[in-house]
């Protein structure tokens, strides 16, 4: 990558603009090089790291291949996530202990992550396909807009599986006080249909997107917000992956594995920067992510 990408810089240097194509290689990059991934084992301890059956390890790989070695990782588990709320937020540790499910503390500390330390936060069922130095230069935030929507996600809204963010963008206040007020929100009856919902609304997509919409236009240009457009890191919307996977299973591919090879293929012939590979969803879980019996590599 350029020095663009990663350099602890100064805050709304210059520029702006929404789209991730207005910044060039030349503009000062205010995003760290640090790469955040959460794995948070709810197993007892079962599965410490994610599987490689699961998560290839291709796929971590693939972001040191193109973000360049000098590129910080950090793994955060559930005792370095709480440990974090703990020192630095501990106002909130009553609420990010309280939380009805486990789902809800894998996505509230990615936000507290990147508060704190700025970065790249990333699934870890997400693959990087080439550099992406030119959808981080010039931003001070960047939210990745959603082909399609799960249950509870308004259209045109963003997803809180890939997000890009200077330390203590004012985004992320606006934010946390947004998940202490929902919060109070209570959890949907057992079998009534509406965990994906309550889940997505009060610390998932829906919460992030209606944070985004507060600001005006000129603001998001004030405070250099990008939204990385659905082409460039969501090429694939959740069913339209599966198709593809179906369709390569019935030409013989291989393995799953190879399977996610093929569709990550096709993503990078379409010009992709990064696909999700949907492993980590954690609607296919349903409320067992309310107990402690599987692991999470902050799929959504």
């Amino acid at each position: 990558p350029t020095a663009c990408v990663g350099a602890h810089g100064r805050r709304r240097a210059r520029g702006g603009g929404q789209s991730s194509q207005r910044q060039g290689p030349d503009d000062e990059a205010t995003i760290p090089k640090r790469l955040h991934f959460v794995w948070h084992d709810w197993s007892g301890g079962a599965n410490p790291e994610p599987d490689e059956g699961a998560f290839p390890s291709a796929w971590k790989e693939s972001w040191p291949k193109y973000l360049g070695e000098e590129w910080e990782i950090t793994v955060w588990d559930l005792e370095a996530s709480r440990a974090l709320i703990e020192e630095r937020y501990p106002s909130f540790l009553p609420t990010y202990d309280a939380y009805p499910y486990n789902i809800q503390r894998a996505d509230a500390c990615r936000y507290f992550i990147l508060d704190t330390y700025g970065g790249i936060y990333a699934d870890m069922d997400y693959e990087l396909l080439k550099d992406p130095t030119l959808i981080l230069c010039g931003i001070e935030l960047g939210l990745s807009l959603r082909k399609a929507e799960l249950a509870g996600v308004a259209k045109g809204g963003v997803q809180n599986s890939l997000m890009a963010s200077a330390p203590s963008h004012p985004y992320w206040e606006t934010v946390i006080m947004e998940l202490v007020f929902r919060a109070q929100m209570p959890p949907p009856e057992e079998g009534d249909g509406s965990y994906g919902e309550y889940i997505v609304l009060t610390t998932g997509p829906d919460l992030l997107s209606d944070c985004l919409r507060a600001m005006d236009a000129a603001e998001r240009e004030r405070l250099r917000v990008t939204l990385f457009e659905p082409a460039d890191v969501f090429p694939f919307a959740w069913g339209e992956y599966d198709a593809l996977v179906e369709e390569a299973r019935g030409r013989g591919e291989g393995d799953e594995c190879s399977l996610h090879s093929v569709v990550a293929a096709a993503a990078r012939e379409s010009g992709a920067t990064a696909i999700h590979h949907f492993v980590g969803a954690w609607m296919s879980a349903g409320p067992r992510c309310a107990s402690k019996n599987r692991a999470d590599g902050g799929g959504g």
